[in-house]
């Protein structure tokens, strides 16, 4: 079940994957407000899609095979 989402660009537009060097870390903070019919845990997935075309791309392991298309997150605890 998708409780929330969020597309954004990369520092918000500034910072375009093109442009990214392989191994390169960039950061971004997300606040998503999760309803609190979620539960007490929630396990996060990440997705990245093409802008162009909206189509879901897959992420490429470090010995360069196709892995899923998306990443999935350790669980996190929901508390009030």
């Amino acid at each position: 079940n998708v409780l929330a989402t969020q597309q954004t660009r990369p520092g918000d537009g500034a910072r375009p994957t093109m442009a990214w060097s392989p191994g390169e870390v960039v950061v971004q903070t997300y606040q998503i407000p999760i309803d609190a019919a979620a539960g007490t845990s929630i396990t996060p997935e990440i997705v990245l899609v093409d802008a162009a075309t909206g189509t879901r791309l897959n992420l490429i392991g470090e010995d360069g095979r196709w892995l899923f298309d998306y990443l999935r997150l350790s669980p996190i605890m929901i508390s009030d």
